[in-house]
């Protein structure tokens, strides 16, 4: 954690945040959540609509690209 705040301490600095270990830390978390991107790559498969019905956020909160159909 001290390494983090060492290294974010700078560009924090320079958005006008206060250089303490709080207010940096609380810096580099909202940095992440901003540019935090994950994908998940699945078949189309009867599974597919399983884990959907389960997990509802899959389809609610997610873009769906499909690039090439699926055999």
């Amino acid at each position: 954690m001290d390494g983090i705040i060492n290294s974010v301490t700078p560009a924090a600095k320079s958005d006008g945040v206060n250089p303490t270990p709080g207010p940096v830390w609380k810096y580099f978390i909202d940095r992440v959540k901003r540019n935090l991107h994950m994908t998940l790559c699945m078949s189309p498969s009867d599974e597919f609509r399983g884990r959907a019905r389960k997990f509802p956020a899959i389809v609610n909160c997610t873009v769906i690209d499909w690039f090439h159909p699926w055999p």
